[in-house]
């Protein structure tokens, strides 16, 4: 990589890691749901609501970034856990491409895994990357980019919403069930659940007047009858904002 190249690097990555740190100030705060759920899915930490941190730089390059320490991925099906030796208590990164020019980042955070079934991406091919540096470093030029592994994705649930009536579409699930998440916008979340029922809309009637963060959740019918339900085996959505208004 070129000294340009690895300048126009950084410069990016400073940008792209302080808009997720803020992002993550509100997002890494959502609670488990077992808090409010006593089986919520999600509550093992296997698997974690919030939406993807939307950002690309053609800047970014899918190669290893020559500093202290490394950085490894392993991939089991769209599932990826990155591994770094030689940092100190690391926070992770995510990045992922289809086209390896244009890429999106997923939080900045402790957590080392990511799933990217849960991201809300189209099928197919994905290239990943993941970042790591020191929990207690702000020069982001010490961290380290791994390689790029390819991943998979088969699945995917989306969320829109038209006034107050959310609606999932899902690709690669059969018969999903499905549950939506929600929360005041705010400092402080305070999560709450719709009902699991094979209803792909719900419309938030009964809010008080303001702004929710929403997040879908599809489980394949398969998975639904279990007893137990397995809810680590379902996936997320990114989440979206819903506006409530007086009536």
């Amino acid at each position: 990589m070129s000294t340009m190249s690895k300048l126009t690097h950084k410069k990016w990555l400073s940008i792209l890691l302080v808009v997720a740190m803020l992002a993550m100030m509100s997002l890494s705060a959502m609670p488990a749901f077992a808090s409010f759920r006593a089986s919520a899915p999600g509550s093992s930490g296997s698997s974690r609501p919030g939406g993807a941190l939307r950002a690309s730089s053609a800047a970014l390059v899918a190669s290893p970034q020559v500093a202290s320490g490394s950085v490894t991925l392993s991939v089991s099906g769209a599932a990826v856990t990155a591994t770094a030796s030689g940092i100190t208590s690391p926070y992770y990164m995510f990045a992922y491409s289809q086209n390896g020019t244009t890429w999106q980042y997923g939080p900045y955070g402790a957590s080392n895994t990511l799933n990217l079934n849960s991201r809300g991406l189209a099928a197919g091919n994905w290239y990943v990357m993941a970042f790591a540096l020191a929990s207690g470093d702000s020069n982001w030029g010490d961290g380290v980019w791994s390689a790029a592994s390819v991943v998979t994705v088969s699945e995917n649930i989306t969320v829109a919403v038209s006034n107050t009536t959310v609606s999932a579409t899902t690709v690669g699930i059969t018969s999903p069930w499905y549950l939506f998440f929600y929360s005041p916008v705010g400092a402080t979340l305070n999560w709450s659940a719709t009902a699991f029922s094979q209803n792909t809309n719900y419309t938030f009637s009964s809010l008080a007047p303001g702004s929710y963060y929403v997040v879908g959740y599809a489980l394949d019918g398969t998975d639904a009858t279990d007893s137990p339900i397995n809810w680590d085996a379902g996936i997320y959505s990114p989440y979206i904002i819903v506006s409530v208004g007086a009536d």
